[in-house]
């Protein structure tokens, strides 16, 4: 019983990542440029170029690939920042 129930435990760890994978998956093919929806939102301009969105997403890091801005959230989530909610 003993054995069953930490191999049970130790399976929560991968189920968290591959969970935690498939959320982060979802809002990054959500519909849109990430860094032009949220300059809009903060500045309520919208004729905002593509310079000032690229300009945007490279100071926030969002121009690095998937893998580089899920592995950067699960450590934020590690260390117990949750992110800015949308």
């Amino acid at each position: 019983m003993r054995a069953k129930t930490i191999r049970r435990g130790l399976l929560i760890i991968p189920m968290t990542v591959l969970i935690s994978l498939l959320a982060f998956g979802l809002l990054y093919a959500a519909p849109g440029d990430t860094a032009m929806l949220i300059l809009r939102e903060r500045t309520n301009v919208s004729t905002l170029t593509e310079e000032d969105a690229a300009a945007f997403a490279e100071s926030k890091g969002l121009d690095t690939g998937f893998f580089a801005l899920y592995a950067d959230w699960f450590r934020d989530v590690l260390r117990g920042d949750l992110g800015t909610s949308y």
